[in-house]
């Protein structure tokens, strides 16, 4: 038997073909609805990104979260073309403080995704776009804009985006091997190096998670 634990998970297969069996789109679909759930609640969210990000330390406390929409599909037009993007996320948290607040984001991924710092980067901008559409719209409505620029952008000098801050649990037992960075999946020569802003990933790989600092001292079973 196969064994991978952290504070909250159990996943373990009983035989090769069984794991191959697993392998199936349904079989799949089922894994991901579970770990969804699983991490909806307020938590494990927690506990999670205070173990993966913040070595242990209590930063995010389960009765700050709240729901937020995991729908991130937008319209994009540029120059009179129109393209909309359908995307959802996996899991999306907010945390509130006054009138700030955080957006704290999971995406599941039992294989290896060659492609994932692009992915993140692409769902990140889609949700700074998504509130930016928000607070161009309320400043249109309401007609706050005061000067010239500020009307041309719909965005006011003292406007302000909240950070989004993505997790990408990896389930696999093979080793990541593909990139963490956009960097790491450019052709980039190295005169170019300090010029080509980067954009990295935070992965837990759910193999090498044994020495996380998880508060929930608790384990779930999912035999998929």
């Amino acid at each position: 038997m196969l064994s991978i634990t952290t504070g909250f998970i159990l996943i373990y297969q009983t035989q090769k073909t069984k794991e191959e069996n697993d392998m199936s789109p349904r079989n799949t679909a089922k894994a991901d609805i579970v770990l969804k759930n699983f991490w909806k609640d307020n938590a494990h969210f927690a506990d999670l990104f205070n173990a993966v990000l913040f070595d242990g330390e209590q930063k995010l406390h389960p009765e700050d979260l709240r729901e937020a929409d995991v729908d991130l599909s937008s319209v994009l037009k540029f120059n009179g073309h129109i393209e909309t993007i359908q995307r959802l996320r996996d899991v999306v948290k907010k945390t509130a403080y006054g009138m700030d607040f955080v957006i704290w984001g999971i995406e599941n991924q039992q294989k290896i995704h060659y492609a994932m710092p692009l992915r993140h980067m692409i769902e990140d901008a889609l949700s700074y776009l998504k509130e930016y559409n928000e607070i161009a719209k309320k400043n249109l409505d309401e007609k706050t804009t005061n000067t010239k620029d500020e009307f041309l952008s719909r965005f006011k000098k003292t406007d302000r985006l909240h950070p989004v801050i993505t997790l990408c649990i990896y389930y696999g037992e093979k080793e990541w091997d593909g990139a963490t960075s956009l960097k790491e999946m450019l052709e980039l020569p190295d005169y170019l190096e300090n010029l080509v802003p980067d954009y990295k990933m935070n992965l837990l790989q759910l193999r090498n998670s044994e020495n996380l600092k998880f508060k929930i001292k608790m384990s779930r079973q999912y035999l998929m």
